[in-house]
């Protein structure tokens, strides 16, 4: 068997995969004994930061950075359990941000036989409603 080559991230995507797994430490971390919400409040708003430098124009990625700014507001007010459901959140946006182009990416990449059997289906389902 031939070799595959590995995929090089483009270096926006690693970026945030790193955003991501740093928003998962501060989760883990959000009400830890020694962490103030001052503290917590920088890191978030890092995140956002960094979130929007990887492509500012990205409307995905506004709701992301939007969602940690909100995030670092709670923490600044020491509101742990708000802190990490809009945390959540914007580590749900992102993901769905870092997925996007994959998603894609497999759509484009299907097989011509998948693509005609793909076809026939969603034909076949608007026959059955009626449906041009």
């Amino acid at each position: 068997p031939r070799a595959v080559a590995d995929a090089v991230a483009p270096a926006g995507t690693v970026a945030l995969r790193d955003v991501l797994a740093e928003a998962a430490a501060v989760a883990r971390t959000a009400g830890s004994a020694g962490t103030t919400g001052t503290m917590r409040q920088r890191e978030l708003s890092l995140l956002a930061e960094r979130t929007l430098r990887a492509d500012p124009a990205s409307r995905p990625l506004q709701d992301a950075a939007a969602a940690f700014t909100r995030a670092a507001a709670f923490a600044a007010r020491g509101d742990t359990a708000g802190a990490r459901r809009v945390l959540d959140d914007a580590t749900i946006a992102l993901a769905a941000a870092l997925r996007a182009p994959l998603v894609r990416a497999g759509a484009a990449d299907a097989s011509p036989v998948l693509a005609g059997v793909r076809g026939r289906l969603v034909d076949a389902l608007r026959g059955r409603r009626g449906n041009p």
